[in-house]
C-alpha cells in the first residue's frame, strides 16, 4: 500500500511539474517568464497538496529560473482554490495541484467555489 502511495504521489507531482514545464515552453512571448509564478495549494499548510508543492518548487524554480510563490486558497473541498485557478488569467503566471475529485466537481456543479 505504501508503494501505490508513493508512486501515486510521483506520478502526480510528474504531472503537475509536466504542465508547468509546457505551459511555460509553449508560451510564444519572449522572456517567459519574467516574473514570479502563482502556485495555488487548494488545501490547508501541512497536508498532501502542500507537500507536493513544496517539493515541486525548487525544481520548478531552476528549470524555470522564476521564483515560485505558493499561495494557500483554502475552502470548500478545494472548490476554491480550484475555482482561483479557473478564474486566473491564462498566461502561465498561476499554476496549481489539483486533485481529480475537484475535476469532477466543476465538470458536474455550476458556481462552485
Amino acid at each position: 500500500m505504501n508503494l501505490f502511495r508513493g508512486l501515486t504521489s510521483l506520478g502526480l507531482m510528474t504531472a503537475v511539474a509536466g504542465g508547468a514545464i509546457a505551459v511555460a515552453s509553449s508560451e510564444a512571448r519572449a522572456g517567459y517568464p519574467d516574473k514570479p509564478i502563482t502556485f495555488i495549494v487548494p488545501y490547508s499548510p501541512g497536508g498532501g497538496s502542500d507537500q507536493q508543492a513544496r517539493r515541486l518548487q525548487p525544481g520548478l524554480e531552476k528549470a524555470l529560473g522564476v521564483k515560485i510563490r505558493i499561495v494557500y486558497k483554502t475552502g470548500g473541498g478545494g472548490a476554491i482554490g480550484f475555482n482561483a485557478l479557473w478564474q486566473s488569467k491564462n498566461d502561465g503566471y498561476t499554476i496549481s495541484n489539483v486533485v481529480v475529485p475537484n475535476i469532477v466537481i466543476s465538470a458536474k456543479g455550476k458556481d462552485v467555489g
